[in-house]
């Protein structure tokens, strides 16, 4: 039997050190000491305390999947059948329902030996506590007065973060419960919140296990019953020594910046935070933790037929105000857990897979010339899987067919030259002029001003910690956004498609 031999190329990729000058440096460095020891004897030999890369996976929960129930009541129609107001003027009706939206109480089904259905109304928390408990149903004590009731301490009506339904209850409605009732989900444990808050100094390969394992993941809205898939998502280091793209903090003109920072007190996931900031760009959907922030990128809502959003915005999904974070929960797709697990227990893991290398690559604008804009981070969901539903980026605007910008194929090579030969990649004066040739207008103008970089007959330049060549394409990437966009529609198209696939 003859085994199959794969050279891998000696190069930093992701900001990994080449060996070779690893190797050098420690040798020098080796030799210095040996030095120093020689002529100072007050040294002492302590042993170095080293931090292990390699990560303890624990058993993951029981995992269900969802089941299909008889049809039931729609929401409002639960909401005024309760109320015995199914035959009421539109008027009444609108009424009522704002008013049991302003007490916060919901419906809730009671099914009878024979399967009828009878519906009445609470507090989201008290409907979860007896479903959970298997509560029976009996009369209640002699009503008192306001007065009586107002001289008690009452509990704040904000203050639960328990889920008010059973996501299999939302999902069995959704237009898409053929698809779902195939796939198996969990709700995020702690020992997860404890993985997803890994130091990426230290555990640099659970970068990829935390893009993995929230792919393809459901994001419940219990105080609306809004639900929405994340069907795309990248990851973004906290700090700079990890990731030049972290999240902007501290203060902007005298103000503090807010962030997806998890708060500093208890909440449903501990150090996870599922949230919407608004910047000048629009509303973005981020799970933050103490260690990244993970950006959706494509997001299609469940509970309802809508189109999917495309890129960094999200807006069919929105999470403000502290309420809307604390009653929101996180349900995690088994396959993308399973993939996630693989990842985390290879320390000297570089990628999501290999397959569709450059689609993991994140969607960036500026520092070109830095390793961590390499980290290949970005991981969609099983049923998205497929790379006409991954949002372009500018590394894979080139592979688009109708409308792209001919500037796209610098930072396609770009990125191969990156991804393939690390310290070593280089970007070719030829290619700068091939593609200045097919352009016109501003894009055409940036290309020339590349292209003049090359001086004194050179032909290639080199990309990492290239500053004067980064500066020219951070404009560029500008230049290329719209066409993004445009490209990102077909994405949706695709998106909408692979979920009719098995569409009610």
């Amino acid at each position: 039997m003859s085994l199959l031999h794969i050279n891998i190329p000696n190069h930093r990729i992701n900001g990994r050190t080449p060996e070779s000058a690893s190797n050098k440096h420690h040798h020098q460095y080796n030799k210095t000491l040996e030095e120093e020891t020689d002529t100072d004897e007050s040294i002492e030999e302590n042993p170095v305390n080293t931090i292990s890369s390699s990560v303890t996976i624990p058993d993951s929960p029981s995992i269900t999947g969802v089941e299909e129930e008889p049809l039931r009541r729609p929401y409002e129609n639960a909401v005024l059948y309760a109320c015995q107001q199914t035959d009421d003027d539109s008027k009444e009706k609108l009424k009522t329902m704002r008013i049991l939206e302003a007490m916060n109480l919901n419906p809730f089904s009671i099914i009878n030996e024979d399967g009828t259905e009878q519906n009445a109304l609470a507090h989201p928390a008290v409907i979860e506590k007896s479903i959970s408990a298997q509560s029976r149903i009996e009369s209640t004590p002699l009503k008192r007065t306001y007065d009586e009731m107002d001289s008690e301490e009452r509990p704040c009506a904000n203050c639960s973060f328990e889920n008010p339904r059973l996501l299999h209850n939302v999902l069995a409605m959704s237009p898409y419960s053929r698809l779902l009732q195939k796939r198996n989900y969990v709700e995020l444990s702690t020992e997860y919140c404890e993985l997803l808050n890994y130091d990426w100094t230290f555990f640099p390969h659970m970068k990829y296990f935390a893009a993995q394992l929230l792919a393809g993941s459901i994001i419940h809205n219990a105080v609306n019953n809004e639900t929405v898939m994340a069907n795309t998502v990248e990851v973004y280091g906290r700090k700079k020594n990890v990731d030049l793209h972290r999240e902007p903090f501290g203060t902007k003109k005298n103000n503090a910046i807010i962030t997806s920072l998890p708060p500093p007190h208890k909440s449903r996931y501990p150090d996870v935070w599922p949230t919407t900031l608004s910047n000048n760009d629009g509303l973005k959907l981020i799970i933050g933790t103490q260690t990244f922030n993970a950006l959706v990128t494509s997001a299609l809502r469940l509970d309802e037929a809508t189109r999917p959003n495309v890129g960094g915005m999200t807006t069919n999904f929105v999470l403000m105000g502290i309420e809307s974070s604390l009653s929101t929960s996180i349900h995690l797709d088994e396959e993308s857990i399973k993939k996630a697990k693989s990842l985390a227990e290879n320390v000297n893991e570089t990628s999501l897979s290999k397959t569709n290398i450059m689609d993991q690559l994140r969607q960036l604008r500026t520092k070109f010339h830095v390793s961590s804009s390499y980290y290949l981070c970005r991981a969609s969901g099983p049923i998205t899987k497929s790379h006409q539903c991954h949002p372009y980026s500018v590394f894979t605007l080139h592979n688009f067919d109708r409308g792209r910008n001919p500037a796209a194929k610098i930072f396609a090579d770009i990125g191969v030259s990156v991804l393939k030969n690390g310290d070593q990649a280089v970007l070719s004066k030829a290619l700068v002029d091939e593609c200045a040739l097919a352009t016109v207008g501003k894009t055409n103008s940036l290309l020339i001003e590349i292209s003049a970089i090359f001086v004194n007959g050179v032909q290639q330049f080199p990309i990492l910690g290239n500053r004067n060549l980064n500066d020219k394409l951070e404009k560029l990437a500008v230049c290329l956004h719209p066409y993004i966009n445009h490209a990102n529609i077909s994405v949706e198209a695709a998106i909408s498609e692979s979920f009719a696939y098995f569409k009610n």
